[in-house]
């Protein structure tokens, strides 16, 4: 999965550099997650020149965003940054839509999963996101993953699972490249090393993991189109010219 830090780096660059964003409102959950991104978000705009247009903290299981949403459009945000769990950026998205604000919800991977889609229905149409794994990835292996999961399930796969997956392919290739089960070796292993499809398929996309663990590979823009998160781009890897390491 990917840190705040690598996330909301690629978040803000689409952010600034593609939708041309200039006023966003940023609304988040206080808790350590909600303060994580808050922190690496405002400190990706800042180095862009820019602070939010209106920066309001919410709290966990939040029901009503009234007084948010009327900060937001008194602020004459364009563009408004919801980063909080599911359930909340669900409830968040109905209201949005029924006070009828003229503002263009984006968000991480929480806004446009599937978990939040399902419950908030039509109201997340037109989202778009910056999302780690989603199973409309154009990659063949990523479409076969979600093919197969959704056989065995009967349910598509959300972020969770393709995340859930592809560690234990990572721990995986890891134990492969040292030769043996030695865990001061495996765990050097995923430090500073690049991993790729061809040595382990069941990693579904190259990934480098840098010193402090923080995994680097590329991720997609959806928008939510018919309660359906569709890709509308591929965001390549944050760095350039990672190289495979021994283990051994």
């Amino acid at each position: 999965s990917f840190t705040q830090d690598t996330g909301m780096a690629k978040f803000v660059r689409w952010l600034t550099e593609d939708m041309k964003a200039e006023k966003i409102a940023l609304i988040w959950v206080n808790n350590a997650f909600g303060k994580g991104g808050h922190d690496m978000f405002v400190q990706f705009l800042k180095e862009r020149g820019k602070t939010p247009a209106v920066d309001i903290s919410t709290e966990v299981q939040q029901a009503d965003f009234t007084p948010e949403l009327t900060k937001v459009r008194a602020s004459g945000a364009t563009h408004v940054f919801m980063y909080s769990h599911e359930e909340e950026s669900a409830r968040f998205m109905i209201q949005l839509r029924k006070m009828g604000l003229q503002v263009e919800p984006v968000g991480e991977t929480t806004m446009c999963t599937q978990t939040t889609i399902t419950p908030g229905g039509a109201a997340v149409n037109g989202a778009r996101c910056h999302v780690g794994l989603v199973a409309s990835a154009p990659q063949p292996a990523m479409v076969d993953f979600g093919r197969r999961f959704q056989e065995k399930y009967g349910r598509v796969p959300d972020h969770n699972a393709y995340k859930g997956w592809i560690g234990v392919h990572m721990m995986k290739a890891a134990v492969q490249r040292v030769g043996a089960w030695d865990q001061a070796k495996v765990r050097a292993c995923l430090h500073n090393n690049l991993f790729t499809t061809v040595e382990e398929p069941g990693l579904l996309m190259d990934l480098w993991v840098n010193e402090k663990g923080s995994v680097d590979r590329e991720s997609f823009i959806v928008e939510v189109k018919d309660q359906k998160p569709t890709v509308l781009k591929t965001v390549p890897m944050l760095g350039r010219g990672y190289k495979e390491r021994s283990c051994k």
